[in-house]
């Protein structure tokens, strides 16, 4: 959680004693812009470099597609995640 504000000098003295400033930053906003597309660039040019194909893929949180289907299957889930996919 995000404390009330500090100056920009109080900052830089709790950074310099290396204090954890977590508290006041609003992680819930913060990003790096661009950073997804460096990873897949640096991955793509590392795929190249090993003559490789870079492919792109989904995996069950449990690592078990059969425990997913089986889930799925028994609450009706599949229109839910993706309509019309099953058809």
């Amino acid at each position: 959680m995000k404390e009330k504000s500090i100056t920009s000098q109080d900052f830089d003295k709790k950074f310099d004693k290396g204090e954890d400033l977590t508290k006041y930053l609003d992680l819930d906003q913060a990003f790096r812009p661009g950073l997804a597309q460096r990873r897949v660039k640096s991955l793509r040019e590392t795929a190249n470099a090993l003559d490789m194909q870079l492919v792109y893929g989904l995996v069950p949180k449990d690592g078990s597609l059969d425990a997913l289907i089986d889930r799925k299957a028994r609450c009706g889930g599949w229109n839910k995640v993706a309509p019309g996919v099953l058809r």
